[in-house]
């Protein structure tokens, strides 16, 4: 096994639950993997500049807010010759400074082949990479009772007794999922950093249910009388919305190749300690550089298990 493979921790009690993922709604599905498979990303190398540092931000699902985190006038400019040269439609942008590139999202003409243009786009030596845009789902338990899973967990963890060592006290977790709820009783004081990379917005953040069972799970305060007890409950969140619920109330969520990659870019950029994913999907090469480029930065990478699922991202990479 490789080293990188054996740094890589998968299955561990961060990643939620543990259990397949129910299939998000149907017409939601369908809908953003209509829009996903007409979509592809486009890496160019930056050139090197004196200029000031530039962090990956947020932005929309629907790719808007260019002008917080803006990409060079060079490679604004051969994003578009690129564009007439392959009859694509510029989406959006953004700089990935830890890959020293940046990304570009195109959408194909209704004609164009995908993998034909594709194959050109590798081919062309302006260009640093080129790939599909992917689609990710969460991962969550197959029960609705809340309590049942996080209670034997806490029981074969022995997590009473392991408290008495440790609690995360200082310790620093990045979660890569839907919003959380900040204001929730169990997270209070626990999330330092609330990122929005879908909707560049605040609205719905709070109300997103799968990524505050998630940091509830990693960060619930202990001996508070209220819901339940967190593996480390003295760490400290950065809340990272990459994914989208696909139904009102509903726990399943999903992402995208576009949203993961700016989130997983500002994790790197600021170094937490672990790195939580509890989503699976298929095999992404900027997603897969980004999660490296964090681990050689020191981060602890942990992935959820997907038992009977083929071998994908993140955690058989």
């Amino acid at each position: 096994m490789s080293d990188f493979r054996t740094r890589f921790l998968t299955g561990m009690t961060l990643a939620l639950l543990g259990g397949a993922a129910a299939p998000p709604q149907a017409e939601a599905q369908e809908a953003e993997a209509a829009a996903a498979e007409r979509q592809i990303l486009v890496t160019l190398a930056q050139k090197a500049s004196a200029g000031r540092r530039r962090l990956a931000g947020t932005t929309r699902k629907g790719y808007g807010g260019r002008t917080r985190y803006k990409i060079s006038a060079r490679t604004r400019r051969l994003a578009s010759d690129l564009a007439r040269s392959y009859d694509l439609e510029r989406v959006a942008e953004w700089p990935i400074q830890v890959l020293g590139v940046d990304c570009i999202v195109f959408e194909l003409s209704p004609e164009a082949s995908l993998e034909e243009v594709l194959s050109r786009l590798n081919d062309d030596s302006r260009v640093e990479s080129a790939q599909p845009m992917h689609l990710y789902e969460v991962l969550g338990s197959r029960y609705n009772d809340p309590y049942l899973h996080l209670q034997h967990g806490v029981e074969s963890l022995q997590l009473e007794q392991a408290h008495q060592w440790a609690v995360g006290k200082g310790v620093r977790v990045a979660v890569v999922d839907t919003g959380v709820d900040v204001d929730h009783p169990d997270l209070a004081d626990r999330v330092t950093v609330a990122k929005d990379f879908v909707d560049d917005r605040r609205r719905g953040f709070t109300s997103d249910v799968h990524g505050t069972a998630v940091a509830g799970v990693i960060a619930s305060t202990a001996n508070n009388g209220i819901g339940i007890v967190g593996v480390a409950p003295d760490v400290r969140i950065l809340a990272l919305k990459a994914c989208w619920h696909t139904g009102s109330g509903s726990g399943q969520a999903m992402c995208n190749s576009f949203t993961l990659a700016r989130a997983l870019a500002f994790a790197a950029e600021h170094k937490p300690d672990v790195l939580n994913l509890s989503l699976t999907g298929p095999a992404d090469p900027l997603l897969e550089r980004l999660v490296r480029a964090a681990m050689e930065r020191g981060v602890i990478v942990v992935a959820a298990a997907s038992p009977g699922r083929r071998a994908g991202f993140p955690s058989l990479m």
